[in-house]
């Protein structure tokens, strides 16, 4: 399967990331090394990024994540930095550096969604809009709750509903350097809506505040902030927003493995 969209893209799946909480239940402390029906996260994710499309599949993480990573397909595994946006721009001067061709487009994958197949990313995928640098995916809040009932999330409240963000971006080449120089202040704020606001300027914090901010005022905030042209894509499979990151999410999982065989049918 490949995207509606002609998209030609590399991809870097950050994997260095840890459960937080009591790991007794977990297969690894390391989420993208997590079992998951005798997958590993990392492998399911580069699996799904690959049936897609992707040209070039850059890995970020340890000396086991590395193992799993060329084992499972990828093009390069490299060594991680000090946190997830340290390992994303690892993984982006990489592909920046690289003498090969470069592509149109990469995506930035978490290797933490076990609800992550190439049907639900090819929906995002296939949703790009030809003027744009940077695409984010938003799920809406009812919807991310009756796919995964009783679990916690980030909410954007917007003039338009609530959402919960994608943990998938796409990033125009093009605009990778500028995306370098504000990653790490974005990537810190990203599962808080104050943060975020605070990042964006006061204006946005009082219209956040008075439930006024709109998709659009952030789109043209992005804008007057770095030059590109961002872009909220609606109507993204939820699976694109649950994510494991603590213990809690590793019990919901295994509570929920009657939800599989419905996954696997729409995949």
């Amino acid at each position: 399967m490949k995207s509606s969209f002609n998209v030609c893209f590399d991809a870097v799946l950050p994997a260095n990331g840890q459960i937080v909480g009591n790991i007794a239940q977990a297969s690894s402390q390391i989420k993208a090394l997590i079992q998951k029906d005798g997958h590993s996260l990392l492998a399911r994710t580069i699996q799904a990024v690959h049936i897609c499309g992707a040209s070039r599949i850059v890995v970020v993480g340890n000396d086991d994540v590395c193992s799993e990573a060329i084992q499972n397909g990828a093009t390069r595994c490299l060594a991680p930095g000090k946190d997830g946006a340290a390992n994303i721009l690892i993984g982006l001067d990489w592909l920046t550096d690289s003498p090969h061709e470069k592509h149109e487009w990469v995506m930035i994958c978490p290797t933490d969604m076990p609800y992550l197949c190439a049907e639900k990313l090819n929906d995002f995928i296939s949703q790009i809009p030809e003027e744009t640098d940077l695409l984010m995916p938003l799920i809406a809040k009812q919807d991310f709750e009756s796919r995964f009932p009783h679990t916690n999330s980030t909410y954007l409240n917007l003039k338009e509903g609530v959402f919960a963000s994608g943990g998938v971006f796409m990033v125009r080449t093009a605009a990778i350097n500028v995306i370098k120089h504000n990653l790490s202040r974005a990537f810190s704020a990203r599962k808080s809506q104050f943060k975020l606001a605070l990042l964006v300027g006061l204006p946005v914090i009082f219209k956040l505040v008075m439930g006024r901010l709109s998709i659009t005022d952030i789109e043209k905030r992005i804008h007057q902030m770095t030059g590109l042209r961002g872009k909220a894509i609606l109507n993204v499979p939820p699976e694109l927003a649950f994510d494991v990151d603590t213990s809690d999410d590793l019990a919901w999982l295994d509570a929920h493995e009657h939800m599989q065989a419905e996954f696997e049918s729409q995949c």
